[in-house]
């Protein structure tokens, strides 16, 4: 009799598509983040993604991935012409064995408010003092600002008061400044935004002694 050989079949597994995540965050400041999709099967697959990722920008639409291979997306994001607030967009990685896996893409877009000097103190003289000098400052943001914009001041005398408004984006304050000791005062205008970013803007100016001419002779005073 004949015996015949005995033959085993193998059955590769099919095409296994992985996604290193389901949410890519590029917070507040990012410019790109990244995941990744990779072939856990035995057969070569091929994979798209769909959906509406603007305003992210995704570095590929798809491709084909051999077993064992992986591939990286990257996503990006260009905040210049978005106004302020939270981003979010969803994307879907679909591969040729059916599988998928949505991915949701998330970001903000905050930015600081613009602050500017509109009237400032120049250097005094202590024997003029009559009242304290005021600063006065302008301000501007996409989200709106908390209330109380700080005033703070350093130098002989230090302290913070918040300015007085006259209108949505503009107010003064005082600074306390010694009436008997000269110096040099620093000073700055601080607001926040509903996000809470902080913009500011510094200035400085001094409190001199008095030239007083008597007999013919210079001497300082108060």
């Amino acid at each position: 009799s004949t015996t015949m050989p005995t033959t085993t079949s193998t059955t590769v597994p099919p095409g296994v598509l992985t996604v290193s995540t389901a949410r890519v965050d590029l917070a507040a400041s990012k410019e790109t983040a990244t995941f990744t999709v990779r072939n856990g099967g035995g057969t070569l697959l091929t994979w798209s993604l769909t959906g509406s990722p603007a305003p992210f920008t995704l570095s590929t639409g798809g491709g084909t991935l051999a077993p064992g291979d992986s591939r990286v997306v990257t996503v990006g994001l260009t905040r210049a012409n978005l106004p302020e607030g939270d981003l979010a967009s969803a994307i879907t990685v679909t591969s040729s064995t059916g599988s998928s896996m949505k991915v949701t893409l998330v970001g903000k877009v905050a930015r600081p408010p613009t602050v500017r000097i509109v009237n400032a103190p120049s250097d005094l003289l202590l024997c003029t003092l009559t009242a304290p000098p005021s600063v006065m400052a302008m301000w501007s943001d996409d989200s709106g600002v908390t209330a109380g914009p700080l005033l703070s001041w350093w130098g002989p005398t230090s302290g913070q008061v918040a300015l007085t408004p006259s209108s949505v984006d503009y107010g003064y304050g005082q600074i306390i400044v010694s009436t008997s000791v000269a110096g040099t005062y620093g000073y700055r205008v601080t607001v926040t935004d509903v996000w809470g970013n902080q913009g500011t803007a510094e200035g400085s100016f001094s409190v001199n002694e008095c030239q007083i001419i008597i007999g013919g002779s210079t001497a300082t005073g108060r």
